[in-house]
């Protein structure tokens, strides 16, 4: 279960409503104004989170890797920095979803 918070506390989901909120207005005046096409709107809402969570992925694993981020450090928990998740495996899956963002 640690691993499982370590995941979520560095895909950082308190984040995801800045990048969605302005792909949802969009799509709110597409619909009022009666152009909404689902499928690019679909798309553009996925692309949103994530790209704001490789932002946060990336963060998460260059901080580590710079010390920026320590053990013990005041604020949110970096599962890296704790032992929650390995660096090789969060660069990885780092590079993996910005492949899917792509």
């Amino acid at each position: 279960m640690n691993r499982l918070k370590g995941w979520i506390e560095a895909i950082r989901l308190r984040t995801l409503p800045v990048s969605v909120s302005g792909v949802v207005i969009a799509i709110a005046m597409a619909v009022w104004f009666g152009e909404e096409r689902w499928v690019p709107a679909v798309l553009c809402l996925l692309f949103a989170i994530l790209a704001q969570v490789v932002s946060n992925l990336a963060n998460e694993y260059y901080d580590f890797l710079r010390g920026a981020d320590k053990k013990g450090r005041v604020g949110p928990r970096r599962g890296v920095t704790e032992g929650d998740i390995k660096p090789t495996t969060l660069r990885n899956v780092t590079f993996a979803t910005l492949v899917a963002a792509c």
